[in-house]
Protein backbone atom coordinates (compact mmCIF):
# COMPACT_ATOMS: atom_id res chain seq x y z
CA UNK A 1 0.00 0.00 0.00
CA UNK A 2 2.61 2.33 0.65
CA UNK A 3 4.31 2.53 -2.34
CA UNK A 4 1.56 2.93 -4.29
CA UNK A 5 0.54 5.80 -2.23
CA UNK A 6 4.04 7.64 -3.14
CA UNK A 7 3.70 6.63 -6.65
CA UNK A 8 0.02 8.06 -6.71
CA UNK A 9 1.24 11.43 -4.97
CA UNK A 10 4.52 11.50 -6.95
CA UNK A 11 2.18 11.30 -9.91
CA UNK A 12 0.35 14.13 -8.81
CA UNK A 13 3.18 16.30 -8.34
CA UNK A 14 2.60 16.46 -4.26
CA UNK A 15 5.78 16.87 -2.06
CA UNK A 16 5.24 14.11 0.47
CA UNK A 17 7.48 13.29 3.16
CA UNK A 18 6.68 10.15 4.81
CA UNK A 19 7.15 9.12 7.93
CA UNK A 20 8.40 5.06 7.47
CA UNK A 21 9.15 2.65 10.17
CA UNK A 22 10.37 -0.77 9.74
CA UNK A 23 8.38 -2.21 12.87
CA UNK A 24 4.70 -1.80 10.99
CA UNK A 25 3.06 -1.37 7.84
CA UNK A 26 1.45 1.62 6.24
CA UNK A 27 -2.14 2.38 7.05
CA UNK A 28 -4.98 1.07 5.51
CA UNK A 29 -8.69 2.86 5.65
CA UNK A 30 -11.71 1.72 4.15
CA UNK A 31 -14.66 3.96 3.38
CA UNK A 32 -18.41 2.81 2.87
CA UNK A 33 -20.34 5.14 0.95
CA UNK A 34 -24.28 4.92 0.45
CA UNK A 35 -25.60 9.05 -1.12
CA UNK A 36 -24.57 11.13 0.96
CA UNK A 37 -23.59 9.41 4.03
CA UNK A 38 -19.90 7.57 4.42
CA UNK A 39 -18.25 5.68 7.11
CA UNK A 40 -14.84 5.19 7.91
CA UNK A 41 -12.65 2.55 9.50
CA UNK A 42 -8.93 2.63 9.53
CA UNK A 43 -5.93 0.69 10.74
CA UNK A 44 -3.60 3.10 11.59
CA UNK A 45 -0.13 0.71 12.13
CA UNK A 46 2.76 2.83 11.22
CA UNK A 47 0.86 6.28 11.97
CA UNK A 48 0.80 4.60 15.89
CA UNK A 49 3.81 5.13 16.26
CA UNK A 50 4.13 9.10 14.44
CA UNK A 51 6.28 10.89 17.44
CA UNK A 52 7.48 14.67 17.40
CA UNK A 53 11.24 13.84 16.77
CA UNK A 54 10.29 13.33 12.99
CA UNK A 55 8.09 16.67 12.94
CA UNK A 56 11.67 18.25 14.05
CA UNK A 57 13.60 16.68 11.29
CA UNK A 58 15.28 19.07 8.78
CA UNK A 59 13.51 17.95 5.79
CA UNK A 60 9.70 18.36 7.62
CA UNK A 61 10.94 21.23 9.25
CA UNK A 62 11.69 22.72 5.18
CA UNK A 63 8.22 21.53 4.07
CA UNK A 64 6.45 22.73 6.95
CA UNK A 65 8.36 26.25 6.43
CA UNK A 66 7.60 26.09 2.40
CA UNK A 67 3.53 24.97 2.87
CA UNK A 68 1.17 27.65 3.33
CA UNK A 69 -1.97 25.57 4.65
CA UNK A 70 -1.71 22.71 6.57
CA UNK A 71 -4.48 19.87 7.32
CA UNK A 72 -3.78 17.18 9.70
CA UNK A 73 -5.68 14.68 10.34
CA UNK A 74 -7.76 13.95 13.12
CA UNK A 75 -5.51 10.34 14.55
CA UNK A 76 -2.65 12.47 14.98
CA UNK A 77 -4.05 14.03 18.01
CA UNK A 78 -3.93 11.20 19.91
CA UNK A 79 -0.86 10.09 18.88
CA UNK A 80 1.14 12.95 18.46
CA UNK A 81 -0.60 15.76 19.66
CA UNK A 82 2.63 17.70 20.56
CA UNK A 83 3.38 17.72 16.51
CA UNK A 84 -0.02 19.29 15.81
CA UNK A 85 1.21 22.27 18.54
CA UNK A 86 4.20 22.42 16.49
CA UNK A 87 2.82 23.20 13.32
CA UNK A 88 0.03 25.05 14.74
CA UNK A 89 2.72 27.41 16.50
CA UNK A 90 4.28 28.05 13.35
CA UNK A 91 1.55 28.86 11.15
CA UNK A 92 0.34 31.10 13.52
CA UNK A 93 3.25 33.08 14.03
CA UNK A 94 3.60 32.94 10.09
CA UNK A 95 -0.41 33.97 9.53
CA UNK A 96 -0.84 31.08 8.21
CA UNK A 97 -3.96 28.90 7.47
CA UNK A 98 -4.02 26.09 9.47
Amino acid sequence: FGQNLKDAAKSDGLNTPYYEIDTAPTGTCAVLIVGTERSLIANLAAAEQYKIDWTKTPTIQAAIAEAGYYYIAGFVLTHSADSILHVAQHASDNNKVF
